[in-house]
């Protein structure tokens, strides 16, 4: 079977069933001329013209399915994963390969190896290619004066001037993450209602970064971490929808325990002496605070501290007490609670090294 005809076909129905129809026109033409420069780059540089005509089709595909630019190289290359490992076309080092390309596409400071080099390369191209006359951040302008020498283009076109509007793309908004703003959005979100059902409109956006195309019934009433992952991207905590390297995505409650040890954000329960509005809380598997099964995790659940009280706290949940619907619920501060999730306001997400081999749950 054709690869790429495949990878197509999928891209096209993709963009077909979920891009508005005036953002349709920039995703294919973007997507194609990346693709197209990252094969004729690739049969230059001796590399395989296949593993890169699909890492530079389907590089963005992330972005315009979610309608967002955040951490889109990172939550693409997951998003990927599933997609090149379910189609069964692909060796495992052609998915490595196309997957690491895309994950480190937009990380123009650091070098890599040739197919994510050659990638970042195709998706500067092309768009000087088709536009000319554009505005480029210094370390894009040096590749193109690179590539336009490599392939004996005069460079004319490269502008010095460098006005702030050009270097972000419009999609994406800056937002300065609080735990005080977690806290008063995840309470406005919850308070709704809002059912774990196709037909729910708030429902889908909470789950919307999520792309699998089985992503309803996965997540049926199972859907409390995603709903914590939405209301911290929509306050601005820029993460991707799987931190490199961990076991499952952030729609596991273990993500978010992983994610949090590993930055330093993880506070048990017995060493605090008090939650704080705006922590995320992770839950004890039974009301006793311990179980006698070895294979499952102390953890369960998780919400967002809206309000501390006494002995009390309340707290906005997704699939609130496993309803299947979110809610407000009031909690008692007892063994009930294992830990205590609090996201320094200032973090910043940083890609690190991608090792594809490691990721192999959803």
């Amino acid at each position: 079977m054709d690869k790429i005809q495949t990878v197509k076909d999928y891209f096209n129905r993709i963009i077909s069933e979920t891009v508005e129809e005036d953002k349709k026109w920039k995703a294919y033409s973007h997507s194609y001329g990346v693709a197209s420069m990252c094969s004729m780059l690739a049969g230059k540089r001796g590399l395989n013209t296949e593993v890169a005509y699909i890492s530079g089709l389907l590089h963005d595909l992330y972005a315009y399915q979610v309608d967002s630019y955040c951490c889109h190289a990172a939550s693409g290359a997951e998003m990927i994963r599933a997609v090149l490992k379910n189609l069964k076309l692909f060796t495992l080092q052609e998915q490595t390969l196309i997957c690491s390309a895309i994950f480190h596409h937009d990380d123009l400071d650091i070098t890599h190896g040739v197919y994510e080099e050659l990638l970042k390369d195709a998706d500067i191209l092309y768009p000087f290619w088709e536009n000319g006359n554009l505005y480029y951040p210094a370390n894009s302008r040096k590749r193109i004066e690179n590539l336009t020498f490599d392939l004996r283009i005069l460079p004319s076109s490269i502008q010095k001037d460098i006005p702030k509007s050009t270097m972000v793309p419009e999609e994406i908004k800056v937002v300065a993450f609080s735990r005080n703003a977690l806290a008063e959005y995840a309470f406005s979100l919850a308070s709704k209602g809002i059912k774990g059902e196709r037909t729910e409109k708030d429902y889908f956006t909470i789950i919307r970064y999520f792309t699998d195309e089985t992503i309803y019934d996965e997540m049926y009433s199972n859907w409390g971490a995603a709903f914590v992952y939405h209301c911290c991207r929509s306050c601005g905590l820029e993460i991707p929808i799987r931190i490199p390297n961990v076991l499952s995505r952030f729609t596991g409650v273990d993500a978010w325990f992983d994610w949090a040890k590993h930055e330093g954000f993880c506070i048990m329960a017995q060493d605090v002496a008090r939650p704080e509005k705006g922590d995320i809380v992770i839950y004890n598997r039974i009301p006793s605070g311990s179980h006698n099964n070895a294979l499952l995790p102390w953890y369960d659940h998780i919400g967002i501290i809206y309000e501390v009280k006494d002995s009390t706290i309340l707290v906005a949940e997704g699939n609130a007490d496993n309803s299947n619907c979110s809610g407000i619920i009031e909690r008692p501060i007892d063994k009930t609670i294992g830990c205590y999730v609090r996201i320094h306001e200032k973090y910043k997400y940083n890609n690190g090294k991608y090792n594809y081999i490691s990721c192999f749950q959803k």
